[in-house]
């Protein structure tokens, strides 16, 4: 058996919970590879695992077998991960490999990279104070920047994480002598790793850190770990997790802000599906009416003389021609939809942003969830440089990674000086006090959902647009599938209570196949309400199901009957399914209630023509015609109804005005029938052609609807026997 086959089936003997069966599997590939600790850890398990089958077997009552069964488990998931990364070593050299290659040539542990990075954090902070030995400031800076990416690095590249490391690293959380900042680019290290290989001594870890940290309102932190979190188990929604950290999990849930910052976290990963489209939206709808539009407003700011010093936005109101015709600019409808996407919490920045992120800052993984800071050492320049990022720092709504992409972008030799002095006008226009900021006493509470956006906004570029990408597993290259994640389970209310927002989110902005999962998730949990119901259908109805959507229109209609648009589903899936009767009983209701409905009594016509109710038919399309002339649709069912009963006449005058407004090939092909009928062939003929002009398989298309037509033609007393030699003709015209 291949060595991806032999996986895949241990894999599948874990899934089906045949633990005995996969430990033996797992040993024998261990012992063939010659990984001699694995096979340690392989007889290790399989005897304590068979100590307990033993006393389950002698009837010994133990309340922890359960837990004990969990973790079981999670250790041989673990043992067969680190066979899958020793295999990959020899052979797989993307960037994950290479490091780790890297960390073992330079015979670094993590704990060895904890040790280095608090030293140089001991009693300092890592951004503003000159390490030891060193007088330069910026020197200082780089290398406890260096510092901090070495012990990313580590992180991400250890597996599986040990207990005492764990500890160490939670103790490092813990310590005062680490600024935030620090801290929190370090917690995505922990999402790269359980992406790679699933941890959950890791998974473990982020939890500590969001219970540790939850109750500073101000704390990114637990923000971050959170967000890290609902990723991992979200990914892996089957893959098991300690006991310990079912139990941490648990406790977490009981916190009065866990219920919030749960909601947060899902609909900010939810949103992210619409990215891709908001910038599609904004490159194809809106930078195109920027552009129409910036030659009037440069020539209105260019005749105002504006004196840089002393201008007032309030002057603008002195010309409200010009306000009021740019109010009514296409510009302003499409900048008042990008404001409201806004405003929804969309990313309206990521296509404004993709194309700088190729500067050799972002290289380093790390560098992309690096809090924005003016005291970062990429940040280079005078003064007025510090003063612009000053600025930046405070800009609402950006990111930090497109925050970091501004700076480069100013700092650098890619922006003429004019553009680089503008922007510091802007400073000075908004009378920002640069130079007091850092002795002003207040501080902005900024709200945790504003931590999450950044974060997940900064991991959605990173996954999109890092020069590697490739070789990451990219959580955002899949819409979630929140419904097939078990885990939701252990995160207590906060799940079950926000399924239905964002299954309702899913639905507005017409993704209906995930909203679909998660109205089945609903109904699966016995949440369930007729307008739940309703969309089901309504989602299995545009996937063509027809089917399933009307078993869920119908069980909409049972818990809340009366509703015209649920009936109106139902007959159009019954017709669909040739139920015409049926929908015919379902049509009797909408009647009653609204008899004078054209679209109504169109549907029911469409029924009884189909159960051969052909003179009722006529008499409520005449009805329809009579309170809607110009009804197109009513003429042409009427025509054919008509035709059916041989009424040629009046089907020929009535196809006749069709034709002479909105013709179609199925109305050409009924008059060429009528034609057959009445022995005019030439007509007939004449009429096929008009059909395969406007049908979309041309005289195939005609041909098929011509024999389609043969028992009616028969019925009609038409020798059928022509047919051939008709199409022939019709084939050689």
């Amino acid at each position: 058996m291949e060595e991806s086959n032999t996986f895949t089936h241990i894999d599948t003997l874990l899934s089906n919970r045949r633990l005995l069966d996969a430990i033996k599997e797992i040993c024998k590939v261990a012992k063939e590879k010659k990984y001699n600790d694995m096979v340690e850890s392989c007889s290790r398990l399989e005897e304590e695992y068979r100590r307990m089958l033993y006393f389950l077997q002698e009837g010994v009552n133990d309340t922890a077998r359960g837990a004990f069964y969990n973790d079981y488990i999670v250790e041989a998931y673990t043992i067969l991960d680190s066979i899958k990364r020793n295999s990959a070593l020899n052979s797989n050299f993307s960037l994950y490999y290479s490091q780790y290659r890297t960390e073992i040539s330079r015979n670094k542990t993590i704990s060895d990279r904890i040790g280095e990075f608090k030293k140089i954090c001991d009693s300092t902070s890592i951004f503003n104070v000159i390490s030891e030995g060193k007088t330069d400031e910026s020197n200082s800076t780089e290398i406890k920047e260096r510092s901090l990416i070495d012990l990313f690095n580590a992180i991400w590249i250890t597996f599986p994480l040990k207990a005492g490391d764990k500890n160490e690293l939670l103790d490092l959380f813990k310590s005062e002598a680490i600024p935030e900042k620090a801290k929190v680019q370090l917690v995505p290290a922990l999402l790269l790793s359980v992406l790679e290989y699933f941890d959950s001594n890791k998974v473990e870890l982020l939890i500590d850190l969001y219970c540790c940290f939850a109750s500073d309102f101000k704390s990114m932190i637990s923000s971050v770990a959170l967000t890290s979190l609902l990723i991992s188990l979200l990914m892996y929604g089957s893959r098991p997790v300690k006991s310990t950290a079912v139990k941490k999990l648990k406790e977490a849930s009981v916190l009065p802000m866990w219920n919030d910052d749960v909601k947060n976290v899902l609909f900010e990963l939810v949103k992210t599906i619409d990215t891709e489209r908001i910038g599609e939206k904004i490159q194809k709808e809106i930078l195109p009416e920027l552009q129409k539009a910036q030659k009037d407003i440069n020539k209105f700011f260019s005749d105002m003389k504006i004196d840089e010093e002393t201008f007032d936005i309030s002057s603008l109101e002195e010309n409200p021609e010009w306000m009021e015709s740019l109010q009514n600019s296409k510009l302003s409808k499409k900048m008042q939809e990008i404001f409201k996407i806004q405003s929804e919490g969309g990313d309206i920045f990521m296509s404004a942003f993709n194309q700088l992120k190729t500067f050799p800052f972002f290289n380093e993984i790390s560098n992309w969830f690096a809090p924005f800071s003016e005291d970062s050492s990429v940040i280079k320049g005078d003064s007025d440089s510090r003063k612009v990022a000053q600025l930046i720092e405070k800009i609402p709504n950006v990111c930090d990674s497109d925050k970091y992409s501004i700076m480069l972008l100013y700092s650098g030799s890619y922006m003429p000086q004019s553009q680089k002095d503008s922007i510091l006008n802007q400073v000075k226009m908004n009378n920002l006090n640069i130079s007091g900021i850092k002795k002003t006493e207040a501080v902005d509470i900024v709200p945790r959902k504003s931590h999450i956006t950044n974060y997940v906004q900064n991991l959605y570029r990173f996954f999109k647009l890092y020069r590697r990408k490739g070789e990451f597993n990219n959580p955002f290259e899949n819409p979630f599938d929140i419904a097939k994640c078990k885990h939701l389970l252990l995160l207590g209310n906060a799940a079950d209570t926000e399924i239905e927002l964002i299954a309702e989110y899913y639905f507005k902005h017409k993704y209906y196949d995930e909203a679909l999962k998660l109205f089945l998730y609903l109904e699966k949990c016995d949440i369930v309400n007729a307008q739940n119901l309703q969309k089901a259908g309504f989602c299995y109805q545009l996937r063509n199901d027809i089917e399933n959507a009307l078993v869920y229109y119908k069980k909409a209609d049972l818990m809340e009957s009366g509703s015209t648009w649920t009936v109106k589903r139902i007959v159009q899936c019954l017709q669909l399914l040739n139920k015409h009767r049926e929908a015919l009983e379902y049509i009797e209701d909408l009647c009653i209630t609204n008899p004078d409905d054209t679209k109504v009594l169109i549907q029911k016509a469409k029924s009884l023509i189909a159960t051969d109710k052909l003179e009722k038919s006529i008499s409520i399309l005449t009805k329809v015609a009579y309170l809607e002339p110009d009804n197109i649709s009513a003429l042409r069912l009427l025509s054919y109804s008509q035709y059916r009963l041989r009424k040629f006449d009046a089907s020929m005058s009535n196809l006749k005005k069709i034709v002479s407004s909105n013709p179609q090939a199925c109305d050409y092909l009924v008059m060429g029938n009528i034609s057959m009928a009445m022995a005019d062939f030439k007509e007939a003929i004449n009429c096929y052609e008009l059909a395969s002009e406007r049908d979309e398989n041309g005289i195939d298309g005609v041909i098929d609807g011509v024999k389609s037509s043969a028992k009616e033609l028969e019925h009609l007393g038409v020798d059928t026997s022509v047919l051939p030699m008709i199409l022939d003709c019709l084939i050689r015209l």
